[in-house]
C-alpha cells in the first residue's frame, strides 16, 4: 500500500505504525506518545486514529473504546494513546478469527461457542456476505465499516459481549498529558521490525517470540494463543506465508462447486499443462466416493472408454468408468478404492498451478516393495494389460489395491493399435534394482501362469487391439 511506504522523519508511516502497537503493548507511554505525535503531525490525523482504532480491536478487545477512539475530537487522541498503554491486554481477538479460519477451510468441529460464531462469521466473509456481518454487530456496524471489514471487529465483538473481563474501565478524565513528556528512542529497538514491517525479521516465530510482547495481560495466557500459534507456524511452513488474507484467497480460489458432489479434494498436482485434474470427491445423490478426473478432448475420453471396454471383454478388475457432464466438459468419473477422509490435505506449490489444496491422507497406491509370490502374478497381470494398451507410466501410484486385495490397474488409457515391444518390456517399471531384481526371477517362476494369461486374452474378441500385440507379446515370454 503506497501509504504505508510514505516517508516520515524517522522512517515510513508503516514502520512508525509498527512501533506504535508495539510501544502500546509493552505500555510505553512516553515513546508511543512521541510516535503518535509525529504520525499525527507528519501523515495524516485519522492515520493515528485508524491505528488506534486496530490497536483496539487487536490487542486490547473492547469496542466500547474503540468506538470512542473513532468519534472523538482529533485533540483527544493523544489522551487515547495513554489509556491503549495503560489498559490490560489480550490478542484472543486476533487468534480466534486465525482459528476460525483453519477451522472452517478444513471442515473441522468443536464444541467451543465461541469458536463456533467465528466461524459462521467467517463464512459470511468467504461468501461476502458483509450485510449479514452488519446484521450482527449491530449497533457496531459502523465501526466495522470504519475499520474496512476488518476481522478483528466481529472477533472482538464475539469476546467483548461472552467475556465480562472484556469490559474494562477507562476514563478519558483521568489522563494528563501534561506529565508525560514524549520520548524518542535512540535506535528502533529490534523488536518493532518483524514481518510486517519492510526489511524487518521475517517469519512468524520472531513475530510470537518478540513482537507480542505485552506488559501486563489480561490473562496469564490468552485462550486461543496455543494452537493458533501452531496453525500459524504450520501454514508458514507449507505455503511460504501463513497470512489471513492469502488464506481466504485460497480457499475461495481452490473450492470448486461440482454439480452433485461434495468434499472435493485435489489428489495430486499437476506435472504437465493442460493434463486433466484428479479429484475424489463424494455424490450427493448416492452418499459414495468417486474419482474425478478433467476436464477431457474428445480424444482422450475415447480412449480412456476404449480401455475400460477391453478391461470388460479380458474379464479384469475395473472401477466402472463413465463420463458424465461437469461444467460443460467431459469428465470422467470412476469407483473410489479409498474411503478418503475429506480433512486430510496440504497445500503444495508448483509452477502450473501456484499453492493449491492436495490430499493428503493414507492411499490405496500398490508398494512394490511389498511384492511376493502371492501377489506378484494379481499385479503382473495389471502390468501385461498396460503394455497392451500402450500405457508408458507404470509407476506405483498407477496400480492402486481394494480392500479385497485385488489390485487395478488406473490412468492407462493411452491405447495404441501397434506396440514395440523390446527387451525391458517385461520389467520397465520404475522401481529399486533391489525390487526389480525380485521381479525378474518371479517373471521366470511364473513363466507358464504368465503365458496362460496371454493365450487366455489371444482367443478372447478384442476389437480395440490387433492380435499381432499379444502375439508379440508371447513370443517375448517365450524367449
Amino acid at each position: 500500500m503506497a501509504f504505508l511506504r510514505k516517508p516520515l522523519s524517522e522512517g515510513s508511516v508503516g514502520l512508525i505504525y509498527s512501533i506504535i502497537q508495539k510501544c502500546i503493548r509493552r505500555g510505553l507511554e512516553e515513546e508511543c506518545l512521541y510516535y503518535s505525535m509525529m504520525l499525527y503531525n507528519e501523515a495524516t490525523k485519522n492515520s493515528l486514529r485508524k491505528r488506534l482504532v486496530y490497536v483496539t480491536n487487536e490487542d486490547i478487545c473492547n469496542l466500547k473504546l474503540a468506538e470512542e477512539i473513532m468519534n472523538c475530537p482529533d485533540e483527544d487522541l493523544f489522551k487515547y494513546v495513554i489509556i491503549c498503554c495503560r489498559m490490560k491486554k489480550t490478542h484472543d481477538t486476533a487468534w480466534l478469527s486465525r482459528l476460525a479460519l483453519h477451522y472452517s477451510m478444513n471442515n473441522l468441529s468443536t464444541n467451543d461457542e465461541e469458536l463456533k460464531l467465528a466461524m459462521k462469521l467467517t463464512e459470511y466473509v468467504k461468501g461476502k456476505d458483509y450485510k449479514s456481518i452488519r446484521d450482527y454487530l449491530g449497533h457496531y456496524k459502523k465501526l466495522y465499516a470504519y475499520s474496512g471489514k476488518n476481522n478483528l471487529v466481529w472477533s472482538s465483538h464475539i469476546l467483548y459481549h461472552l467475556r465480562p473481563e472484556m469490559n474494562q474501565r477507562f476514563n478519558i478524565n483521568d489522563i494528563d498529558l501534561v506529565t508525560i513528556i514524549p520520548k524518542k528512542f535512540n535506535e528502533i529497538p529490534f523488536w518493532v521490525k518483524d514481518k510486517h514491517v519492510p526489511g524487518g525479521t521475517k517469519g512468524y516465530q520472531f513475530f510470537f517470540d518478540h513482537s507480542i510482547v505485552i506488559n501486563e495481560g489480561l490473562y496469564n495466557e490468552d485462550k486461543y494463543a496455543e494452537e493458533t500459534k501452531k496453525v500459524y507456524l504450520d501454514d508458514e511452513k507449507k505455503l511460504g506465508n501463513g497470512k489471513t488474507k492469502i488464506l481466504y484467497e485460497k480457499w475461495v480460489n481452490d473450492e470448486k462447486t461440482f454439480n452433485n458432489f461434495k468434499d472435493v479434494v485435489q489428489v495430486q498436482l499437476l506435472t504437465r499443462r493442460n493434463n486433466p485434474k484428479v479429484y475424489f470427491a463424494t455424490s450427493i445423490i448416492d452418499g459414495k466416493k468417486y474419482v474425478l478426473k478433467g476436464p477431457m478432448k474428445m480424444i482422450m475420453r475415447k480412449q480412456v472408454m476404449k480401455t475400460e471396454n477391453l478391461k470388460k471383454v479380458l474379464g479384469l478388475n475395473h472401477l466402472n468408468v463413465e463420463f458424465i457432464n461437469l461444467f460443460n466438459q467431459n469428465w470422467m468419473k470412476s469407483d473410489c478404492l479409498l474411503d478418503y477422509d475429506k480433512n486430510c490435505k496440504e497445500i503444495k506449490s508448483s509452477k502450473l498451478e501456484g499453492k493449491v489444496y492436495i490430499y493428503s491422507g493414507i492411499n490405496s497406491n500398490v508398494s512394490f516393495d511389498d511384492i511376493n509370490e502371492s501377489n506378484f502374478i494379481k499385479l503382473f497381470e495389471q502390468y501385461l494389460f498396460r503394455l497392451v494398451t500402450g500405457a508408458n507410466d507404470h509407476c506405483a501410484r498407477n496400480f492402486i489395491k481394494g480392500k479385497d486385495n485385488n489390485i487395478y490397474s488406473v490412468d492407462d488409457h493411452s491405447v495404441e493399435d501397434t506396440i514395440i515391444i523390446n527387451e525391458l518390456t517385461f520389467n520397465n517399471l520404475k522401481m529399486k534394482k533391489s525390487v526389480k531384481t525380485k521381479w525378474n526371477e518371479y517373471i521366470i517362476m511364473f513363466k507358464v501362469d504368465i503365458l496362460n494369461i496371454l493365450d487366455g486374452w489371444l482367443v478372447k474378441d478384442i476389437k480395440d487391439i490387433k492380435g499381432n500385440t499379444i502375439k508379440s507379446l508371447i513370443e517375448e515370454m517365450k524367449k
